[in-house]
């Protein structure tokens, strides 16, 4: 799947950080480079099951997009709504 947002998604992915925003930050330095539109995010893995808190931080600094998760969802809420996300993009 490919990014249709242009811009840096750093800001969404600091608000869905609870207790570590500081990791985050230095994750994703504000001198991060922008994604291009059209494109597919680095090592992106097709098995979403395996995705830890930090892929899907990775995929809304990449899509520049929240996936409407919320700061308390857990881990496979947050999996759901990214493959749910790419799901719709798919039939878009």
């Amino acid at each position: 799947m490919s990014s249709k947002v242009p811009g840096f998604g750093r800001a969404l992915a600091l608000v869905l950080v609870p207790n570590d925003a500081a990791f985050l930050a230095s994750a994703f330095p504000v001198s991060h480079p922008v994604a291009d539109i059209g494109s597919t995010p680095p090592n992106f893995q097709r098995v979403l099951s395996t995705y830890s808190h930090l892929d899907i931080l990775r995929m809304v600094v990449h899509y520049n997009e929240d996936f409407d998760i919320a700061i308390d969802d857990p881990i496979q809420v947050r999996i759901e709504k990214f493959r749910a996300f790419l799901t719709t993009q798919l039939l878009a």
